[in-house]
């Protein structure tokens, strides 16, 4: 076959002058890099040169790294997902990218990941056949097994080499759950081997890997005897009991398939290799995958609301009204690593509603220091002093009219310009709430859903006289917390309880007919 890699277009590739082979992952006119066809063709052509190259003693060794600033690879290309009809097509597809895999894993000279930024699903796959991992610090890379989430499980092999190399538990709890953890962590479990400070530091540290002939060792004796029989019939029930308290097996089957393919084969991680692609096939063709499919465009879609390049940037947010929502709002942002000053007329009020969040806190950071530096962020402002500093306000108080009015005509006055204003009203119209104000323009809803840190979505309500420039603010900061904005109209319900009512209308219906309401509920 003819050398390919001069016609490149997602891949840059090069020999420098000690014999090192580096292939840039850029993907043309994408903003990341995803495994399509293309980029899994030119990377195949690049596996077959440097194949060539080692055997003339022309190469030392091959490091894979990325050409984007934020991420490394995000996963397969889902858009190409649609064209799968058959399993028989998803079988035939998946068999040159497996080999593909198998041919990196096998090359004489040493092949080293260089990542910086998220890693996940045929990014992380493509990573476990290299023979060494470097990864920065950042807490902006992350790596993981999201396919969980699209009712799929890992189908580039990385079943198999996930176990190989962290064990059964840390491996099967990663893809089982979709989770994406940070680097300090995958280093721990065996995801990862080094760690550097910086992207800077990644190419000098690929390089030395590569001259070393640095090899990952794969997991220990002690969990390679969780994969043999009892052990692993023992370890497939309990996971099989976890995952039933998550989720129905009728609804998604994945995680299920998964574990019986960790039950019947991880004794044996080349058949299990080979019993992946059969075990995926059905589950990618799947109305559920295609479902979740669809929930993810929607999401990205929803993101995407929030504006590209914006200089405006919240840092310091203001919640005013400790309750349940008030208080998980503010946790929610502490969380985000904004700074956070919660006001309240009641101190006991207050000190609940900071009190609470130690769960969220527990959750997200798994640190002291951590923890320690989001209660350092997170204070308690009875006399509402953090106002004028807060790039965000946040109303969460009583759904009574001529109180938010009263408390927006003050608040208006004591804002910095830029700030955003906004309130949690679920029932109440903008226009009414904003009547007393100087500047109606400035008022926008930010519609929470209970319970806060786990709802993703945020309806950012658009008044009939708030300016667009406020709702783009409004956007980007529901997006700079983690959730997903969608931006609607000030009509009675928004959005979502305007779509939820025909269903309750319905529930209560079939009750006085007589049905069980408990079925209903279920």
């Amino acid at each position: 076959m003819a050398d390919m890699t001069s016609q490149l277009k997602d891949w840059r590739f090069s020999v420098d002058g000690e014999g090192i082979a580096w292939a840039i992952f850029d993907r043309e006119g994408e903003s990341a890099n995803s495994l399509g066809r293309r980029p899994i063709e030119e990377l195949a052509a690049i596996v077959e040169r440097v194949e060539a190259d080692a055997r003339a003693g022309r190469v030392k060794g091959l490091v894979i790294m990325s050409g984007k600033e934020r991420s490394f690879i995000v996963g397969a290309d889902i858009r190409e997902f649609e064209s799968f009809e058959t399993e028989a097509q998803v079988i035939e597809s998946l068999k040159p990218i497996n080999a593909m895999l198998d041919r990196i894993e096998r090359l004489p000279v040493p092949v080293v990941a260089a990542i910086h930024g998220v890693c996940v699903g045929g990014g992380l796959e493509l990573i476990l056949a290299c023979h060494y991992r470097i990864a920065t610090r950042d807490d902006a890379t992350r790596v993981g097994f999201p396919e969980v989430k699209l009712g799929i499980f890992p189908g580039f092999n990385g079943t198999a080499r996930s176990i190989k190399q962290a064990g059964p538990i840390a491996a099967m709890q990663n893809m089982l759950t979709g989770a994406m953890i940070r680097a300090s962590t995958a280093k721990a479990l065996g995801f990862l081997d080094q760690l550097v400070n910086s992207p800077g530091e990644l190419h000098w540290a690929a390089r030395k890997a590569v001259l070393q002939k640095r090899k990952s060792q794969p997991a220990g004796f002690t969990k390679v005897l969780m994969t043999k029989q009892p052990a692993r019939g023992l370890l497939a029930k309990k996971m099989r009991e976890e995952t039933a308290k998550k989720a129905r097996e009728d609804h998604y089957p994945a995680p299920f398939r998964l574990i019986d393919l960790f039950e019947k084969h991880g004794g044996n991680l080349d058949t299990m290799k080979v019993e992946e692609t059969k075990a995926f096939a059905p589950l990618m063709v799947s109305e559920t995958s295609r479902n979740l499919r669809r929930v993810f465009r929607l999401t990205e879609l929803l993101k995407n609301q929030a504006p590209k390049k914006m200089t405006w940037k919240p840092q310091r947010v203001h919640v005013i009204g400790a309750g349940t929502m008030g208080a998980d709002i503010a946790g929610v942002c502490v969380a985000a690593g904004m700074e956070v000053t919660l006001q309240d007329i009641s101190p006991e009020q207050l000190e609940k509603g900071i009190k609470a969040q130690g769960r969220l806190f527990a959750k997200k950071f798994k640190t002291k220091a951590l923890k320690d530096a989001a209660k350092a962020r997170f204070i308690a402002d009875p006399e509402g002093k953090g106002i004028a500093r807060a790039d965000v306000i946040i109303e969460a108080i009583v759904e009574k009219l001529d109180i938010k009015q009263k408390l927006f005509a003050d608040l208006e006055t004591k804002v910095k310009p830029g700030a955003v204003l906004a309130t949690n009203t679920s029932s109440l119209k903008l226009a009414d709430i904003a009547a007393p104000m100087k500047d109606p323009g400035r008022l926008i809803g930010l519609h929470f859903f209970s319970p806060v840190p786990q709802m993703p979505l945020v309806e950012v309500v658009q008044g009939d006289a708030t300016r667009e420039e406020e709702v783009k603010k409004g956007a980007a900061f529901v997006v700079a917390i983690g959730k997903f904005p969608l931006i609607t109209k000030d009509v009675p319900g928004f959005l979502v309880n305007k779509v939820l009512t025909p269903y309750m209308f319905a529930a209560f219906e079939r009750l006085e007919k007589g049905e069980d309401k408990e079925k209903i509920d279920e």
